[in-house]
């Protein structure tokens, strides 16, 4: 993914073309990407080219689990809860480092289907259930049989990347992409919060 701008002009580069951003268009997205608001987490810092499994593994403990790489089922399909779980605050964090914006559209995608799986899927409950057992019995009441309330629960989605400007420095298609999957995690009426996971040597 590439952007560039000409005779103040903004054109980003998707599938090998390139298209113009419509400035009125650009603006409602920045307007909303600035709504976002933290979680709060403080996560530690990752490690320069640490792998995302690594680091969740890491920053597990006290109240935080590391679900990544564990799947409930959606008619065969396997879906991953969340990468981190905080129990206290029944957050559910999706982990990505930026490194493009394929990979960010992944996870945002992620957070978008496990948030529609177990708000609407009583066989992902299930397994998502057994997932938190063995994390700790105490976690099975986090995910009732019946259809949850989703104001009791969180949808982060983290980004492993440094700098103070983070948020305007991602590309366009990756907040587009952000801002409509955080809208439709709303609609189903769990709160969506956004944080940054510094790099360590990096400001």
């Amino acid at each position: 993914m590439a952007e560039r701008e000409l005779s103040g002009r903004r054109y980003a580069l998707s599938g090998g073309d390139w298209y113009e951003i419509d400035q009125g268009f650009a603006q409602r997205i920045e307007r909303r990407m600035a709504r976002f608001r933290a979680a709060g987490l403080r996560l530690p810092a990752a490690r320069p080219n640490e792998r995302e499994g690594d680091y969740n593994a890491r920053v597990a403990g006290r109240g935080i689990y590391c679900l990544d790489q564990q799947c409930a089922r959606v008619d065969g399909d396997p879906i991953e809860l969340c990468d981190l779980y905080v129990s206290g605050s029944r957050q559910f964090v999706h982990v990505k480092r930026w490194k493009a914006s394929s990979t960010l559209s992944h996870l945002f995608a992620q957070g978008r289907v496990s948030a529609e799986s177990f708000l609407g899927d009583a066989t992902f409950r299930d397994e998502a259930r057994n997932i938190l057992r063995q994390q700790a019995a105490s976690l099975t009441v986090h995910v009732p049989a019946g259809r949850p309330d989703p104001t009791n629960y969180r949808v982060v989605f983290a980004i492993i990347k440094g700098g103070q400007g983070w948020k305007r420095s991602l590309p366009f298609f990756s907040k587009l992409h952000l801002v409509r999957a955080a809208e439709s995690i709303r609609r189903l009426g769990f709160e969506v919060r956004l944080e940054q996971i510094r790099v360590e040597d990096q400001p």
